[in-house]
């Protein structure tokens, strides 16, 4: 009986045909992006010889996050959010149709390439908390995790099969066909939410009369009355600085250096990790509930930090032990990003969605570059053993601790949420 309870939280998700619609267009839309982003790289790699324009590329799909963020939110916040998004697509496939036929024509230079990714990246900061701010709409609070739990899951599995399947395609094909597929899966995004635009929404309908400077200013003086959003969102912000550089950055110089294994061990360790990722996001969707969010959020902030350390301790260890470690790291970890967006999504007010949203979105935009930026200059001083273990440390040091203290303010909000829906 407490399976079939377990399961009925996915079963009212897949019958929900607004959320299904959604979600639809998410998985399209997704699996384009996934191709694409290799691709980009790959033909800029070929098109011009100086590894600086690399790095230019990563900046001109980092800085809108950076430089919009705080204005995507309110524009969310004001305007119609499916209409908003499906304008996102269709211009995002205008773009990436511009690039197809330029390359095809034998005239895609360099900076054509980084203008393509600067203006797709800025449509894809207005889609993206409009459409977390949707799924708040469509799906009911009480399987609200169950929701989030497939769409963490489909980006994940979306990110392990994408890069391969670039790889495929570009073998046997060309990069504009990549950026073909891509602009085509934007218009078959675009068709998904013209359908969903049929079908009423849960919350208040946006105000346009709200002047659009005093809506950004509404916005940030919500995030900085909440408590519980002073508290975890610079500690989110934190952690994100704290795993992403010496994880991202220091993966591959620990499996190389420390493992003195290849590119095979690399790509299997990742992809096992993602699987544990996928498998913890979707076990977590089962349940109805009752754990508490801000534990899993903790939970899997912790258990990240751990990892950090005890990877380190894996030196000499056979593969498949090392992977069986690597993969109970991914499961415990996949339930963190879906409970936190589910905390979001339940105590913020549907109409200030967009907004905190892309605060959070312009806080972690800062915390990302910045740990890339101290990785590497630690890395180039230390071995990578040394700088997981200080990072691992950090975590369970001052970001367990500090949101263990403010858990219950946590607790007390969503139960009022819940209570309130």
């Amino acid at each position: 009986m407490r399976r079939v309870r377990r399961a009925a939280g996915y079963l009212q998700v897949l019958r929900n045909k607004p959320f299904m619609l959604l979600w639809s267009g998410q998985i399209v839309s997704q699996a384009g992006d996934a191709i694409y982003a290799v691709a980009l790289f790959w033909l800029m790699t070929q098109i011009c010889r100086s590894p600086a324009m690399l790095g230019y590329l990563g900046m001109a799909e980092s800085l809108p996050v950076l430089l919009f963020g705080l204005i995507a939110g309110a524009i969310v916040d004001r305007y119609e959010r499916r209409r908003l998004m499906i304008l996102c697509d269709l211009v995002r496939a205008a773009v990436l149709a511009a690039a197809t036929a330029l390359y095809f024509m034998g005239g895609l230079l360099p900076w054509h390439l980084l203008a393509a990714a600067f203006v797709l990246a800025t449509f894809t900061r207005v889609f993206n908390p409009a459409r977390q701010a949707v799924v708040r709409q469509v799906a009911p609070l009480e399987v609200l995790h169950t929701a989030n739990a497939l769409s963490s899951a489909t980006q994940e599995a979306l990110n392990i099969v994408g890069p391969p399947l670039a790889g495929v395609i570009l073998a046997v094909s060309t990069a504009g066909t990549v950026f073909a597929l891509n602009g085509l899966s934007f218009l078959v995004s675009a068709a998904f939410l013209g359908l969903l635009v049929r079908y009423p929404l849960q919350g208040v309908e946006p105000a346009k009369q709200t002047p659009f400077l005093k809506s950004i200013v509404d916005g940030l003086k919500f995030v900085a009355t909440k408590r519980w959003l002073v508290v975890y969102t610079p500690l989110e912000t934190l952690f994100m600085f704290l795993w992403v550089g010496p994880w991202v950055a220091g993966l591959p110089l620990f499996v190389k250096g420390v493992l003195q294994a290849g590119s095979t061990a690399f790509g299997l360790i990742l992809g096992i990790n993602s699987a544990g990722f996928i498998l913890g996001s979707i076990i977590y969707g089962q349940f109805p509930g009752r754990i508490p969010k801000s534990l899993v959020v903790i939970w899997s902030g912790l258990t990240s930090g751990l990892f950090l350390i005890v990877f380190v301790l894996t030196r000499g260890l056979p593969l498949p032990a090392l992977a069986a470690i690597f993969f109970i790291q991914g499961l415990l970890a996949g339930p963190g990003p879906v409970a936190y967006v589910s905390m979001l999504q339940a105590m913020v007010p549907s109409d200030k969605l967009g907004r905190v949203f892309s605060t959070v979105s312009v806080l972690n935009g800062l915390a990302t570059p910045a740990s890339f930026g101290l990785v590497a200059v630690l890395m180039d001083r230390m071995p990578v053993t040394t700088v997981w273990i200080g990072a691992g440390a950090l975590i369970l040091l001052i970001y367990g601790p500090m949101t263990l203290l403010n858990r219950q303010i946590i607790n007390e909000e969503y139960e009022t949420a819940l209570a309130s829906e």
